[in-house]
């Protein structure tokens, strides 16, 4: 695998490089000149989530988060100068870099669930040198890089992004620290989740201007493989990890020699709390190449800040306290109105949060949900599927004082997650639920007694969002995949039961009001016929008024005799039924008299009367 140069001597190191380098455009050939100005580090560190050392993954963070990163890398070996196949003056006597302690400080922000980028400012500290024409042991800043990745799709487990890097040559020159050029490079990103294994892939181009040094050694455009793969044996708490990185320059891809190198890593990731992450391991070459090693061990750490208290948490430092301590009265006793459940109610909407009956109980010191607790998570779940108008709910865990304020922190977001899991599983869909901690800066209940710390361990359901009666309510599909695990489920249409209650109600209204209206629109009932008893005719003597009795006609005195006609009776109401006019009375009628004196018969039947 190694290569002999025109003048005998070959430059060889023990494994392969992770970035590109850019070599001195114009490298002097005498033996007697310092080093080359050339990056020889491998294994280059991204600090992005989920990412491994060295490995670049396409997974962000739900929301914008920032992190802080160290690796600290202790590297035998990294550049070795062969002669004939053998080291230079014997075995361990060839060496250029022979101890090498690299350290990585960066920074890497995440946008959002698809973009983010890194900055890397990386600096090692060589030495042992046993060639003195190239030695250059000592301190010196190496090319700071600023990348950029993305994420193209994610279906369930799988997610496949990019990634695009820029290397600016702020190093020192002719040292093996930092290199002339402006180095560029794009690549391939890819992650795989399935249960507790995830496998990760990057794949990137760099490109640098071709040079050719004395030592029959190449640098040009290279091309980057790394991949690997992690174990959670301690779901999110402990994992194994092992991984290989590589590198071969396209002027000789592939072949060995220099411009090749393989190196096969492996450790340990500790996530004691969820904002911060360790990793240990070490490798060794599987190959010779520039920047390979006999011995590789690093450590490294990832940090996030905790992010700023809300504002209506922060107390106004202008604001006067009290000198003397309130009296002691038990006012949360006296003004408290304890609003009775009803019998199989866990949990009820009162005004902007949904309270529970009951405490939700974990096991000592952990996250795990006790049995008796599911019931009702359950109950909220129906509750907010029965109630389309809760546009949001923020799941908030809180902590008593015991225990340090970062352990109570990543209790109270570990505790919120593990039932917004459940809230998820048994129904609810994941765009209408978020959760939080805030450890134990949010007490309930003053106090170090039990019974106060028992009321501040707790979890509480705020709605931060509801659609009013305007408002088109989203439509929100029935078939998701869990966002912790990628594995498939279903969950509940939510249903708007208040507009219902409503729509029924105004529907039963306006049937009221319908038959209210045919009843007053009704012809009004017939009452019965009544009979009246009335003498037969044959035996009353109907006293008659004929025009020729001249003796039976009143007289007037006082004018002429004259003919008087008094007014017809009216005639009977043209609405009255035949039945009405005809069932009154059972009266047989009258016998019939000759035409012209029928309205004196009436008259007189009037007058009678």
């Amino acid at each position: 695998m190694n290569r002999q140069s025109n003048s005998g001597v070959s430059l060889l190191p023990r494994l392969a490089l992770l970035g590109a380098s850019i070599l001195l455009a114009t490298a002097s050939t005498d033996a007697a000149a310092q080093g080359y100005s050339t990056d020889i580090e491998l294994v280059r560190p991204t600090f992005s989530h989920k990412g491994l050392p060295g490995i670049d993954t396409p997974l962000f963070a739900a929301q914008p988060t920032m992190r802080l990163g160290l690796l600290h890398q202790y590297e035998r070996d990294p550049l070795i100068l062969y002669q004939f196949g053998e080291e230079l003056g014997g075995e361990g006597n060839g060496a250029v870099v022979k101890h090498r302690n690299a350290v990585a400080l960066g920074i890497s922000y995440d946008f959002s669930p698809a973009v983010g980028a890194r900055v890397i400012l990386p600096m090692a500290l060589h030495s042992g040198s046993a060639i003195p024409e190239l030695a250059d042991d000592g301190f010196g800043l190496e090319d700071m890089s600023v990348g950029v990745r993305f994420r193209g799709f994610q279906v369930g487990g799988f997610a496949l992004g990019a990634r695009a890097d820029f290397t600016a040559p702020i190093g020192a020159k002719e040292s093996f620290h930092g290199e002339d050029g402006l180095r560029t490079g794009a690549g391939l990103l890819a992650s795989f989740e399935t249960g507790p294994i995830t496998i990760l892939f990057d794949s990137n181009v760099m490109t640098r201007s071709t040079t050719e040094l004395a030592e029959d050694w190449t640098n040009g455009t290279q091309l980057a493989v790394n991949a690997g793969v992690r174990y959670w044996v301690l779901p999110d708490r402990v994992a194994v990890w092992v991984s290989e990185v590589s590198r071969g320059q396209f002027n000789n891809f592939y072949k060995g020699g220099a411009e090749n190198a393989v190196e096969l890593l492996g450790g340990v990731q500790y996530q004691p709390v969820n904002y911060m992450t360790f990793h240990m391991g070490g490798g060794t070459a599987l190959a010779d190449g520039t920047g390979g090693t006999a011995q590789r061990i690093m450590l490294g750490a990832k940090f996030v800040p905790i992010p700023p208290p809300r504002p209506d948490f922060v107390v106004d430092v202008e604001e006067e306290l009290p000198t003397e301590p309130p009296p002691d009265v038990a006012i949360e006793e006296i003004l408290t109105v304890e609003k009775k459940w009803k019998e199989g109610e866990l949990a009820r909407v009162e005004d902007e949060a949904i309270v529970i009956r009951d405490p939700i109980q974990f096991e000592y010191n952990t996250a795990n949900i006790l049995t008796e607790s599911l019931p009702t998570l359950q109950f909220v779940a129906k509750l907010m599927n029965q109630n389309a108008r809760l546009g949001h709910v923020v799941i908030e865990g809180h902590a008593s004082e015991e225990g340090t304020y970062i352990y109570n922190y990543d209790l109270s977001i570990r505790r919120a997650r593990s039932i917004w899991e459940e809230i998820i599983t048994a129904g609810v869909h994941p765009a209408r639920l978020s959760y939080r901690g805030m450890g134990e800066v949010v007490p309930r209940k003053q106090g170090s007694d039990e019974a106060a710390l028992a009321k501040n361990r707790r979890v509480d359901f705020h709605i931060i969002h509801r659609y009013s009666e305007l408002d088109v309510l989203p439509e929100y599909p029935n078939s998701i995949r869990l966002p912790w695990s990628g594995q498939p489920a279903e969950v509940k249409t939510p249903e708007d039961i208040e507009r219902k209650m409503q729509e029924d109600m105004m529907r039963r209204r306006r049937q009221r009001d319908v038959e209210g209206l045919q009843q007053d629109t009704a012809p009004a009932a017939i009452p019965a016929p009544v009979t009246v008893p009335v003498p037969d005719v044959e035996d009353v003597e109907v006293e008659r008024i004929d025009e020729s009795d001249d003796e039976a006609a009143p007289e007037d005195p006082s004018e002429d005799p004259v003919e008087e006609t008094a007014p017809a009776p009216e005639a009977p109401n043209s609405s009255e039924t035949p039945a009405e006019t005809a069932g009154t009375l059972d009266i047989p009628p009258a016998p019939s008299a000759p035409a012209p004196a029928s309205e004196a018969d009436s008259a007189g039947s009037g007058s009678e009367e």
